[in-house]
């Protein structure tokens, strides 16, 4: 705890001496985030059904974003399973989880591979490799991720592998224009999810985009502690992060989009902040934010699932929201 009011105080001291790093070759682009609302339920319907109706409702999202020209799209925390999953044993969530392929930026992989039939394993990442592919869109996800293991041996990546078999970690994962899978990042601070474990070195996790940004990659509750955003902030220059997160307001300061606009704000950066939306929860507030502030949010208990669309860069900031059900796109405010 006294590292994080550490850097808190770190950041509101010496954050004005700090400016934006120079990105000559980057160009505005259009970025969307998801206040969803997932569907099914952990307790009582198989886990093929559960992730299938999430990554149908992904894919109309992303089809919808990229008919407004979205480049980017993030999905929150906990978005394909439901949160219900975080109150289940370790075991018991075990078959929601996913066998992840290896990941290497330098020759990521292309799991869209056309079959016509997708094995239950196999479907969250065929599946978001093709709709990124379908729609040339940048994809972030967050999903459990399993790596099966031998009680009790030491391995290189991830330590000692605990008694049940294997390591559990909630995982956020980039998928590029071309439906390659480019990043991983695994949560480094968890809140109440006994289901899951911290990696034993934090995840210093960023990807690079043809539009010219480097993100970097976080989830929830480590917004709250200097790793992984501030050493990526301060270490190699990382100002633009994406952040899926299943975020419960706390008054008075603590609401979501406060934390998000006020983040940002000190960073002097850009922040895609995608929220689980669960109003009997307190879980609502997601939006897109630069160093001066909210592009574009949105924060009702009344929306349901809303995709909030707005260019980031450039002179001019238009901004639109656009709900799921609804034919009307609504122009906000330009800044």
């Amino acid at each position: 705890m006294n590292r994080v009011l550490n850097g808190i105080l770190l950041l509101f001291c010496f954050g004005t001496l700090f400016t934006k790093l120079p990105t000559s070759f980057a160009r505005p682009y259009i970025a969307a985030v998801v206040e969803y609302s997932p569907t099914g339920s952990v307790f009582s319907q198989t886990p093929a059904k559960v992730l299938g109706q999430n990554l149908n409702n992904y894919n109309q999202l992303i089809v919808e974003a990229a008919s407004l020209g979205v480049d980017i799209i993030v999905f929150p925390e906990y978005g394909i399973t439901t949160l219900t999953l975080s109150s289940l044993s370790r075991l018991a969530a075990r078959p929601f989880l996913q066998q992840f392929p290896s990941i290497n930026s330098s020759a990521p992989q292309l799991l869209c591979d056309g079959n016509a039939t997708i094995p239950d394993q196999d479907i969250v990442f065929t599946k978001l490799s093709c709709y990124a592919r379908q729609n040339a869109i940048y994809v972030v996800i967050n999903v459990g991720e399993i790596v099966v293991c031998s009680a009790g041996q030491n391995t290189t990546e991830n330590g000692v592998c605990p008694d049940d078999g294997a390591f559990q970690y909630s995982s956020d994962v980039v998928f590029d224009r071309n439906g390659f899978l480019l990043a991983r990042y695994r949560k480094t601070h968890l809140f109440l999810e006994p289901l899951f474990q911290v990696p034993i070195a934090t995840d210093l996790t960023v990807f690079s985009t043809d539009f010219g940004i480097n993100f970097g990659m976080m989830t929830c509750f480590d917004i709250m502690f200097y790793e992984p955003a501030l050493t990526l902030y301060y270490q190699q220059g990382i100002k633009d992060f994406v952040f899926p997160t299943a975020w419960v307001d706390e008054l008075p300061f603590l609401t979501a989009i406060q934390m998000q606009e006020g983040w940002t704000r000190f960073l002097g950066g850009t922040l895609l902040a995608s929220n689980y939306h669960l109003p009997a929860n307190a879980q609502i507030g997601s939006g897109i934010y630069d160093a001066a502030g909210a592009i574009n949010y949105t924060s009702s208990p009344d929306s349901g699932t809303r995709l909030v669309v707005a260019q980031v860069g450039g002179n001019e900031k238009s901004t639109l929201a656009k709900s799921v059900n609804s034919s009307t796109v609504i122009y906000l405010k330009h800044r």
